[in-house]
């Protein structure tokens, strides 16, 4: 061992020993209005913290933020069947608010992950039982679609401690027939036959 890695060595266990012995000192943050937290502590049930400033021990207690605001989910569309049996492909953009900031972040591995993948279930789900008419027209809160699409959503999405606000589609095509526009009709048929 060099003398500088020796040197190297020491000075990062003086650090490491610095920041434990800074841990015995209590710190503050700052939970902003439109966030709330979840405070671990000691290995006990975690708690919601509510905005305002808060002081904790950091050998004890980890404080984690997330913003409570409306926040869009955009899915890319994927190319499906619809119950014509039309190939298709919808995007969709679903906006929810996290009501319950503990269930969101303990109880489910990864929340944003994980309410993008069951989102895309719901959608597919609802595109198959659909036929491109109703799919094209627009889907409002107050349409038989709309009303359809949001409450789907909120049952799959609920359970993650989220509440669904809005859910539309954003882009809607009808593959067959951008293939011919495309000029690409052939492959179309030649890679549905396979």
């Amino acid at each position: 061992m060099t003398f500088g890695e020796l040197l190297g060595a020491i000075f990062g266990w003086l650090g490491e020993f610095i920041e434990f012995l800074l841990s015995f000192i209590p710190r503050f943050t700052i939970i902003r209005s439109n966030e709330r937290g979840v405070r671990y502590r000691g290995g006990r049930r975690p708690t919601e913290v509510h905005p305002g400033v808060r002081w904790y021990w950091p050998w004890y207690t980890h404080i984690v933020r997330h913003l409570v605001v409306p926040t869009p989910l955009y899915l890319h569309g994927n190319s499906l069947h619809a119950k014509g049996g039309e190939r298709v492909q919808v995007g969709w953009v679903v906006v929810y608010q996290i009501t319950d900031v503990v269930t969101f972040e303990v109880d489910v591995y990864e929340a944003e992950d994980s309410l993008e993948e069951l989102a895309q279930g719901v959608a597919r789900d609802l595109i198959m039982q659909e036929d491109w008419e109703s799919l094209r027209k627009p889907v409002t809160e107050g349409s038989a679609l709309g009303g359809k699409l949001k409450r789907k959503m909120q049952a799959g999405l609920g359970r993650f401690g989220v509440e669904v606000l809005s859910c539309r589609p954003t882009d809607q095509v009808k593959l067959d027939s951008a293939g011919r526009l495309f000029g690409v009709s052939q492959l179309i048929q030649v890679s549905a036959s396979e």
